[in-house]
């Protein structure tokens, strides 16, 4: 309620300090909206961000066991998206693919999409995708394979290879082979073992 007693009014003082409090909030709200829409555009940046060649390399006692290699490698959450995929596991053998997924944490690696293993002794493995599960040692899949080498072309479904032990398991495998008389042999349905 405003009166008027001589020259002044009695609820001008009132008025400042309503306007000086509302253009205080303003400016603390306005503050508040552009950090908080900042700390989302940097989380989105982060998310979104890429590189265009990955490279990192597994050393344990001064020995390198692995080295990733991805021609573009993108930011997310808990994992990095892979992009031309390269796995060199030293002296032992090679993995490529088009596409997978790095956990730096855990550094399990999943390889997908014309998966192409080849070793040092000749002989090459085929799949849809293989995992390797760090903590474990392991290279799987479950996924249809073709083993092709020099004297035996070999396919079935699943496949287990433990690093440590160098031992590689197949499952429900189809085996054509040749003798050394040249002679085709074959074998159905088996589970094999390997010593590699």
């Amino acid at each position: 309620m405003l009166y008027y007693t001589g020259n002044k009014m009695k609820g001008s003082k009132f008025y400042k300090f309503l306007i000086l409090g509302i253009f205080i909030n303003l400016i603390i709200f306005t503050g508040i909206y552009f950090w908080n829409r900042g700390k989302q555009s940097i989380k989105s940046i982060i998310i979104k961000s890429y590189l265009e060649k990955l490279s990192y390399t597994e050393i344990k006692d001064g020995v390198k066991n692995w080295q990733l290699i991805a021609d573009k490698a993108i930011s997310s959450e808990d994992k990095i998206l892979l992009k031309g995929v390269n796995i060199n596991f030293f002296k032992r053998f090679r993995l490529m693919g088009n596409s997978g997924t790095f956990n730096p944490k855990t550094r399990d690696i999943r390889i997908e999409g014309q998966v192409k293993l080849w070793q040092a002794n000749g002989y090459s493995l085929s799949t849809d995708y293989l995992i390797y599960s760090h903590h474990l040692g392991l290279i799987f899949t479950d996924a249809p394979i073709i083993i092709k080498g020099e004297d035996i072309n070999l396919s079935g479904f699943g496949m287990r290879y433990f690093l440590k032990e160098g031992k590689l398991v197949l499952s429900k495998v189809k085996l054509v082979f040749m003798d050394k008389h040249n002679t085709r042999c074959k074998i159905k349905n088996a589970k094999l073992r390997f010593k590699i």
